[in-house]
């Protein structure tokens, strides 16, 4: 099984998690989370699937170029995003992270439709929308820390 890199990227402003899964020369899978003031993380992407380049420009904004994976090799149901999602809720626990949350929207569904199933297995809670989530959310998923 491949072991994805983690990067913690720290800016002015917030303060941001990255893991990718690479396969070669590609990356094969990402997830990407940002460290709230509370001591929570915004669970903001996970992906794989597609081979992905990503590149810093002169602004500072993080580009990512999302190319169809090369060849017959297709990376999904393959335990990349559980590899990933565990990862991040490990360094959570090691890093007294009380609570990591996202949202879900139509197309995550129509793309993944055992996502809601896939978050719940990894202990996460669903809930309606709050004032944190996106505003086209349809579910908020919530992963509370277990208290020592």
């Amino acid at each position: 099984m491949m072991s994805p890199l983690i990067r913690r990227t720290a800016t002015a402003e917030r303060s941001l998690i990255r893991l990718w899964v690479v396969d070669g020369n590609s990356r094969v899978g990402k997830l990407t989370g940002m460290i709230q003031e509370n001591n929570q993380v915004l669970l903001s992407d996970v992906e794989v699937g597609a081979a992905m380049v990503t590149q810093w420009f002169p602004f500072r904004r993080l580009i990512t170029k999302r190319y169809p994976s090369i060849g017959t090799t297709n990376y999904r149901r393959r335990g990349i995003g559980t590899l990933l999602l565990k990862s991040l809720l490990t360094w959570c626990r090691e890093n007294g992270v009380s609570e990591v949350f996202g949202t879900v929207v139509q197309k995550d569904l129509v793309n993944t439709p055992v996502l809601l199933d896939w978050y719940t297995r990894h202990g996460f809670e669903i809930r309606p929308p709050d004032g944190r989530c996106i505003g086209n959310a349809i579910h908020l998923v919530v992963w509370k820390s277990p208290t020592k």
